[in-house]
């Protein structure tokens, strides 16, 4: 039997009104994250000789596993942009 789905409410606080003790986490969190996200980089970079002329190589990491996969070296997409309006009113035509 499949698991229903739960439906989450999201509400975005603001960092700064945590009390300290949160605060001084959430400030290490972010911390740790950063670095983590410049060594990821510099990990993944560190491939990139290794692929053939027109290729890069992409990495990921489900479930702690590291894998690697061979891709077409192509831009990446441009961020779509617009205001949140625009996006809520996607959203809403798309059921959501």
């Amino acid at each position: 039997m499949a698991k229903a789905k739960q439906e989450l409410t999201w509400t975005e606080i603001d960092p700064a009104s945590l009390p300290e003790e949160q605060g001084a986490l959430y400030a290490e969190y972010k911390q740790a994250y950063a670095a983590m996200k410049a060594a990821r980089a510099a990990f993944e970079q560190s491939f990139q000789a290794a692929a053939p002329k027109g290729k890069r190589i992409v990495c990921g990491y489900n479930f702690g596993k590291l894998s690697i996969a061979l891709a077409d070296d192509v831009a990446k997409p441009k961020q779509a942009s617009g205001t949140l309006a625009e996006w809520m009113a996607q959203q809403a035509r798309a059921g959501r």
